[in-house]
């Protein structure tokens, strides 16, 4: 197992085993080598990831406040942050850089995540976005534009313009065996 899937594994575990949201994480289970870890020995982990992946489920707030109390608990080691969020289309992109700029109010906010996401589930990344917001970590819309998935959907990757296929960067995918192994 790699380093980067060890802890990707790890941070999967924690979300797992996370208690409710007012309460902390009960236990943090390292799949690696079935150990147990403390908040500070997973922190310690992930310090020097390029990337974290946090899985979660989206309408359970207790996902939520183990991605914040790990956001938080990096930013206060110092680990320089940027929170890319699928539920914003990247072409919302200077509307995110205005809310952590502090220049869009929560109403806009409110707005642009009603038209990119599913608006009932706005709460449950609230404190996120007002975390992100207070420290400056940048937000990065992740999501493509809802006429190319369309498009995609119903006539395939191949009926997509040049221009279209440019604006989704570089596409791969490792179908490999042992990548197959880890999703299931």
């Amino acid at each position: 197992m790699t380093r980067r899937s060890a802890v990707l594994a790890a941070l999967l575990a924690f979300l797992a085993a996370w208690a409710p949201p007012a309460a902390h994480a009960k236990l943090i289970f390292r799949l690696r080598d079935a150990s147990t870890l403390s908040t500070a020995q997973l922190i310690a982990s992930l310090r020097g990831a390029r990337v974290i992946f946090f899985g979660e489920r989206h309408d359970r707030a207790e996902d939520h406040v183990a991605q914040r109390t790990i956001m938080q608990a990096l930013q206060e080691t110092g680990v320089p942050l940027a929170v890319g969020m699928e539920m914003f289309r990247r072409d919302a992109q200077p509307q995110l850089d205005r809310w952590v700029a502090g220049t869009l109010d929560m109403k806009a906010l409110r707005g642009l995540y009603d038209g990119n996401w599913d608006p009932p589930l706005f709460e449950q990344y609230r404190d996120i976005l007002l975390y992100a917001r207070q420290e400056r970590i940048p937000l990065i819309g992740l999501n493509i534009a809802t006429a190319i998935v369309e498009q995609v959907g119903r006539g395939g990757f191949r009926s997509l313009s040049a221009e279209q296929r440019r604006q989704l960067g570089v596409n791969s995918c490792d179908v490999s065996p042992r990548y197959a192994d880890v999703l299931h």
